[in-house]
């Protein structure tokens, strides 16, 4: 009698799969294209023009627009999403949680500046093990997320924030980020940010070694390295 089949081990880190499917209104990248459908119902609602075609799903939620292929399903949305329910609060930032689970992560990392995580090949520490995941994965194994265009020659990017940067800026030109003053629009969010500060003339950073001054915070950073040499 042959012995019984070994179970493969679960693929270790399996977060780190390449993502392919990003979506072009925010930052996000998604290993399935399910998800990828999934974030732009529930986070992107007003974009519909985005919307891939959903075929078979004939129950429709009775509080929004999303459909699903199963009764219980659109049900179960419905609770989950739509019903008022007591969330824990931080009581040092009130700051609210889906789950007490979330909430005492938060307090022990945030306000209680807890590294239980430490790394096996450096002394860095960190606060949560998917952070230490993240650090073995980028810093140990060199893994990069690939652009998922053909002849696409990048040879990749860490993060998924700078891999939806790239698509934006070279394959599709979309640039979601828009200034409510101007109308100008960006690619990265953090842009946005910087380009705020043209606006905002209350805020100015001043040196405190030449007393120059800067709209930009960036700027102001970049001053300040060269005036303290």
């Amino acid at each position: 009698m042959d012995p019984p089949p070994v179970l493969s081990e679960r693929k270790k880190y399996q977060r780190f799969r390449p993502r392919k499917f990003i979506c072009e209104l925010c930052e996000s990248g998604f290993t399935l294209k399910h998800n990828l459908q999934t974030h732009l119902h529930t986070y992107h609602p007003d974009n519909r023009k985005y919307w891939p075609r959903r075929r078979g799903k004939r129950y429709k939620c009775t509080q929004c627009q999303m459909l699903f292929r199963v009764f219980n399903a659109a049900v179960r949305h419905r609770d989950r999403a739509h019903r008022e329910r007591s969330r824990p609060k931080c009581n040092e930032c009130q700051k609210e949680f889906p789950s007490p689970s979330l909430l005492r992560e938060h307090n022990n990392v945030v306000h209680l500046n807890l590294r239980p995580f430490k790394c096996a090949k450096c002394s860095a520490v960190f606060g949560r093990q998917a952070c230490l995941r993240r650090h073995d994965m980028t810093c140990h194994q060199d893994f990069r997320h690939l652009c998922p265009y053909e002849g696409c020659t990048h040879i990749g990017f860490k993060c998924t924030k700078a891999l939806a940067a790239h698509i934006r800026s070279v394959h599709t030109h979309v640039r979601p980020f828009k200034c409510e003053q101007c109308g100008k629009c960006f690619v990265r969010r953090n842009d946005l940010r910087m380009h705020a500060d043209v606006h905002n003339t209350d805020s100015v950073y001043s040196c405190p070694a030449c007393a120059q001054n800067f709209l930009r915070k960036a700027q102001y950073r970049k001053h300040a390295k060269k005036c303290a040499q």
